[in-house]
């Protein structure tokens, strides 16, 4: 017998419709699908809120990093590289702190 395959979105979507039929309590659908509750709840309350678009996989990439610089303070180094005799250090750090 070959194993039943299903992707994520599937199985998202099938964990939220039975879910809300209300058949079975969300702990032994949590298990069924062999999800957290956490989780569990976390797609419930997504589907609620947005539909079917917001049960769909997310980036997990971070919204900030706080290493990384913004276009806008590079340019600012960039355009001051060539100043270092005629910019105070000082108005360097107040201009790249905004």
């Amino acid at each position: 017998m070959p194993w039943k395959t299903m992707d994520v979105r599937e199985q998202r979507v099938s964990f939220v419709v039975t879910a809300n039929r209300g058949e079975k309590s969300l702990t032994a659908l949590c298990q069924e699908f062999g999800i957290s509750r956490p989780t569990g709840y976390l797609w419930l309350c997504r589907y609620r809120q947005e539909g079917l678009v917001g049960i769909a996989e997310r980036s997990r990439r971070p919204a900030r990093s706080p290493d990384q610089e913004t276009w806008g303070q590079e340019a600012v180094k960039e355009s001051s590289e060539g100043l270092h005799s005629t910019i105070a250090k000082s108005t360097k750090v107040r201009t790249l702190q905004v």
